[in-house]
């Protein structure tokens, strides 16, 4: 549709096919950061179950981080 939106509309065509990717970008973007810190967080949790590292050592370092532990 890249293309009929150019013909028609010109620049205000190209600017809305240029806005759309962005947004399906950042869509994309923040369901891989969803993903990611689901996989994050089972790897602390499988850590914390081993006994390999305590809840208060990866709070720690989660506050170093700045990071939110939810």
């Amino acid at each position: 549709m890249g293309w009929a939106r150019l013909l028609f509309l010109g620049n205000v065509g190209q600017q809305m096919d240029i806005d759309l990717h962005e947004v399906e970008r950042l869509d994309d973007l923040e369901l891989e950061n969803k993903r990611l810190r689901s996989a994050l967080a089972a790897v602390v949790r499988v850590l914390v179950d081993k006994d390999v590292v305590s809840e208060q050592e990866i709070g720690k370092v989660a506050n170093m981080l700045g990071a939110q532990i939810e």
